[in-house]
């Protein structure tokens, strides 16, 4: 497991931008923090979409 960190949750939130799943999610929880697992982690990393994540 990885912990995918942003800077500040506004960095996520564009306007007319689509957020990803990843995103979504740390948007709702309003936490800068993501715990997701290697794979997903890389994903985020080179912008691929990654398996759907529960919030």
């Amino acid at each position: 497991m990885r912990v995918h960190h942003v800077c500040a949750l506004a960095d996520l939130a564009h306007a007319g931008w689509q957020p990803s799943d990843w995103a979504r999610v740390m948007l709702h929880r309003r936490h800068k923090t993501v715990v997701v697992c290697d794979t997903c982690h890389d994903r985020i990393h080179s912008e691929q979409p990654a398996r759907p994540l529960t919030p």
